[in-house]
């Protein structure tokens, strides 16, 4: 559950159940922006890292991304998203437009990717399509053991 304020998102809530054959995640975040404090969950496990104003969850970064872009803004963009304890600040950094064949024909994608600094070796790239309000073509994210998820748009709504 997002909501805007000062005319950006900020997350209320956000709730994450995954069952995977053997395995099972369950997490969330609940954000009190009048008494400034977070509650972080990963299944038992709980945290309450500093709030921060515009606080999101890993899952409501896109829509800001594609919010900031949609405004005009390039270069380094920066979002604060909690870790456990920590407060950690996302860096996602814009490059080049690129033309993309998509099931939907060429699309126009601009190409902007996650800056980490911790060496973990993972990378994620997205394509996002400037004239449908920067909906994701395409996002690879290569993990640190080789494993590659790549998600591509096969169509709109």
């Amino acid at each position: 559950v997002l909501r805007w304020q000062e005319g950006r998102p900020e997350t209320v809530s956000w709730d994450f159940h995954q069952k995977v054959a053997w395995k099972s995640r369950d997490r969330s975040l609940d954000v009190d922006s009048e008494g400034k404090r977070l509650e972080l969950r990963d299944k038992d496990k709980r945290w309450s890292p500093p709030y921060r104003a515009g606080v999101l969850d890993r899952h409501a970064v896109q829509v800001a991304l594609m919010q900031d872009l949609a405004a005009g803004k390039s270069g380094e963009l920066r979002y604060p998203v909690p870790d456990k304890d920590e407060m950690a600040t996302w860096v996602f950094r814009t490059g080049a437009s690129e033309r993309m064949d998509t099931p939907m024909g060429a699309q126009r994608a601009l190409r902007v990717e996650r800056i980490r600094s911790d060496g973990s070796g993972r990378s994620t790239t997205l394509w996002l399509a400037p004239e449908r309000g920067y909906v994701p073509l395409r996002i690879l994210q290569k993990e640190p053991d080789g494993e590659t998820i790549d998600m591509r748009i096969t169509s709109l709504r």
